[in-house]
Order: C-alpha cells, then structure tokens, then sequence
C-alpha cells in the first residue's frame, strides 16, 4: 500500500510574463500546514462502539508455517462486540458485550458486564432473578477489590495523542498502529490472548463533517497456533483478524443507561402462577443430561439425578435413565441430609448407607449451606419478568446473562445436580415449557462451548413434581428416624 506522508508538497507555477521578459524567474516552494484529526477530545469523553470481527483461519503443512496445507479448507468465525465508555468528572464506567457465533450462527455470550470505577476499584451493576438492579465490587481470587485502572476497562483514547493520527485524504486518516495495538488488546484478548496482543497490519479511519470518527477498519497480523488433534495429531494453522469498528454518541454516550431491569412481557404472567404454586412444596427435581461433541449425534448417556425434597430432608440420587424401571433397592449414589435431632429449622449434616443398608452420618460434617430451606431451589422469589415468550415455539426464554445467575443461584435447578462443570461457566440457554394446566412441561438449561477443535454441546432436561404426595423413596423416612 503507497503511504502517504501527511504533508502536501505545492510547487508554484513559473510565472512567466509576455509583457516583462526581463522579470527575474522565482522558483517558490510552499508547505501546507497539515491535516489533523481534530475529534480526540470528544472521544476522550465517552462514546459507544458497535462492529464485527472475522477470524479467518489456515491450515499449514508443518511447523514452518510456510507451506499452506490445500486439503484443507480455508474456515471463517464471527464474532460481534457493543462497548460503550463513559468518562465524566463524576463518572467512569464500561458497558461490554462480547459474542462469538457458532456454526448454525448463533451467538454465545463471551462478556456481558455493566462497570464502573468507584475510588479506584471496579464495581459491577447487575439485575438479579428479582427483576433488581445489584451491585457490588468485583474481587480477584484472593479477595481483594479490583483495580479499576489495571484491568483494560479504561477508556484507550485517554492513552492517545492528536499525534498519533495521520491524515490520508479528504475525510480518512490512518490510526498508531502501536496505539491501535494496545486497543485491540485491552478489548479482545479474552478472544486470543496471543493474536489481540500481536501487530496491526493495517488500518483506515473515516470521519464525518464534524471530525468525528464513523468508522474504523483493521486488520491484525497473522497469528500461529498448534492445536492437538483428537486423533492424537497436530494441525497448524494461522489466523488473521479483521475488526470494523461504527462509532456513535461520541462525547455523550452513557454506559450506566445500557443496563436497566425487566419491563417484562404479558404473556409470562402465567409464569408466575406455577412460581407460586410450587414455592414451598415438597418437590422432586429430576435431571436427565444429553450431550455431543462438535455437532456428531447425540451420546446416548442420559445420566439422571433425582433429588427429593420432603419433611426437612434432602435425599439425592444418580443412575441412567434407562435402569429407572429396575430401581427396587438401594444405590451405591445414595446420598441424605437429615438434622440428626429431628429440628425442622436445624442444621442438616451428610448421611450414606453402609455396606449392610443402614443409614449412617459420614465423616463430611454439616455442609455450608445449613439449613433446610438454604437447599431448596429459590422458584417464588424469581421474577416472571425476566423472562420472554416465543409464540412460534410456545416457549418461555432467558436472556443469557440471566441465564448464568438463573443456575449459579440454583433457580429451578440445585447446584447438587449439576455434575458437568461446563454449565457454570458456559450456560447460554434457559427455556421453560407450561402444558395446558399451567405446570411446568419442562425445563432446559443448554451449554455451548468451543475449545481449539472440540466443541462441547449439552443440556439437561429438568422435570418436576411438587405437592404433599411427594415423598422420599423406599422409605427412607422410616429407615432414618
């Protein structure tokens, strides 16, 4: 690409005079002052980016990565971003969205937070199952508050200088590609640490008649990467990013406006009949996992966990869906929390069967959870206006972060039931499916997750009963009185 230098070099025209021949000839050479980029002030005060990022990957034949491997197809990921900065006297905060896509193009959720700078420390907002605005400082592993300045969230124009942007023609410029660099990083490295800390190749900028920036294209250097194999191989591949970056509400934008709770939807007021109907009920929960890999026919594992709920006790069990019909005695997965003194409001502490069928306390200790009503799945206080409804599928649906807080909070589904560890960090879908008396069909708690070459794909399928006839099995009240 032919560079451009800024600086327009004007020759005069030789003047030369029929009626004075004589005039001496002055050879005047003028510089024009420079083209700057006159809208970094106003970026340094805010604004809200939207755009799209194209990874473009291939294959290599070795670790030379000089010979392109043509078997191989060439394979493109998306992904989608909406980060919004705002940066006042009395307020500094990050709205971010970030969003990979999958093969069918549908998005999963790789950043979701609303933040601000509070003395220095990142504080998050958030909305609860209540259809309430939370918040709270943000901690590192160790349990200290976050700094707000040492975790990429400050707004990367602030780290720029009108210097730092070049004039090419009438209304583009081009952008520090060192500059540029640090940006891309401090946005994207939870994409590819190692490629969004890598080089800009290039990059072209567009303002509008006010100076500010519309838009901003670039490509990243290509990155190298060996990636092991399912069959115990190597492929090497390189990718090459390109971001497109549109610019808006340049100067006002307000990043603490992008998160606001629930207006909620008339249709899911029926939810909140059966919310209410089953708070408080005896329940059995039963989980039934289904899951494939990089999109092969489903594994026929369908590992079912059933868990009671009933006069103050909890008892868990594990088999595979199709040994339900067998189950007349005892399991090895057999697993009870009782209060040893009978107390309904008392502490519950672990108990198994030993190896002649007598329930016996075990060596664990009370769990942290305590008390009876601490395990019982939270249904009344969730909020039906966090849902919404597809009429086409007649199904109730939440949001993703939602959906992330729905298990991790143990809404519907108690964390003793989930055994893949996946759905903690990577739970993307929570649907709800009523039948014609109002009760929960159904409930489905999906995962989507790509790592190198495996993609993950699971979801548990949770039914319900609830009421005064659900009791323990095989009289295990009886056994353990």
């Amino acid at each position: 690409m032919k560079k451009n230098n800024s600086i327009l070099l004007v020759l005069s025209l030789l003047a030369l005079s029929a009626c004075a021949q004589n005039a001496p000839v002055e050879d005047e050479i003028k510089e024009d002052e420079p083209v700057k980029f006159t809208g970094l002030a106003n970026l340094q005060k805010g604004f809200e980016v939207t755009g799209q990022i194209v990874a473009t990957k291939r294959y290599y034949s070795d670790e030379s990565y000089e010979f392109i491997d043509d078997s191989r197809e060439v394979e493109a990921k998306n992904y989608a971003f909406d980060f919004t900065y705002t940066d006042k006297e009395d307020f500094v905060g990050l709205h971010r969205n970030l969003y990979s896509y999958d093969n069918h193009n549908q998005p999963h959720m790789i950043l979701d937070e609303n933040l601000y700078n509070k003395d220095g420390k990142v504080r998050i907002k958030y909305i609860g199952y209540e259809n309430e605005m939370f918040e709270d400082y943000v901690y590192d592993s160790t349990g200290n508050a976050l700094s707000y300045g040492a975790n990429d969230l400050i707004n990367p124009f602030l780290f720029m200088e009108n210097e730092d942007f070049s004039h090419l023609s009438d209304n583009t410029f081009t952008l520090s590609n060192k500059k540029l660099s640090q940006m891309v990083a401090g946005m994207f490295s939870s994409i590819d640490v190692t490629a969004f800390s890598g080089a800009i190749s290039r990059n072209i900028l567009e303002i509008d008649e006010n100076g500010d920036i519309k838009t901003l294209i670039c490509t990243l250097d290509e990155s190298y990467k060996e990636i092991s194999t399912s069959n115990y191989g190597i492929d090497y591949t390189g990718t090459v990013y390109s971001i497109n970056f549109n610019f808006k509400d340049i100067g006002t934008a307000e990043s603490a406006k992008k998160l606001q709770v629930y207006e909620g939807e008339e249709e899911c007021a029926k939810l909140r009949t059966i919310f209410d109907k089953m708070e408080g009920q005896n329940l059995r929960v039963r989980r039934v996992d289904h899951s494939w890999y990089n999109d092969d026919e489903e594994i026929d594992v369908n590992e079912t966990i059933d868990l009671y709920y009933a006069d103050h006790k909890v008892f868990y069990q594990v088999y595979t869906l199709d040994e339900y019909e067998e189950i007349t005695a005892p399991r090895e997965s057999d697993f009870l929390l009782m209060n040893p003194d009978g107390d309904p409001n008392g502490n519950l502490y672990p108990y198994a069967r030993s190896y002649n069928g007598v329930w016996n306390r075990t060596g664990m200790g009370r769990l942290d959870i305590t008390t009876y009503e601490n395990y019982l799945p939270i249904i009344g206080d969730v909020s039906h206006e966090i849902f919404h409804y597809d009429k086409e599928r007649d199904i109730y649906y939440l949001d993703e972060p939602m959906a992330l807080y729905w298990l991790l909070d143990g809404c519907f589904l108690p964390t003793m039931a989930v055994s893949d560890p996946g759905y903690f960090d990577f739970l993307s879908k929570v649907e709800v499916k009523l039948d014609e008396n109002g009760d929960i069909e159904y409930a489905r708690c999906e995962y989507y997750h790509e790592l190198d070459l495996l993609i993950s794909h699971a979801y548990y399928e949770l039914t319900y009963e609830y009421g005064p006839s659900v009791h323990l099995p095989y009289n295990i009240e009886e056994e353990v009185k």
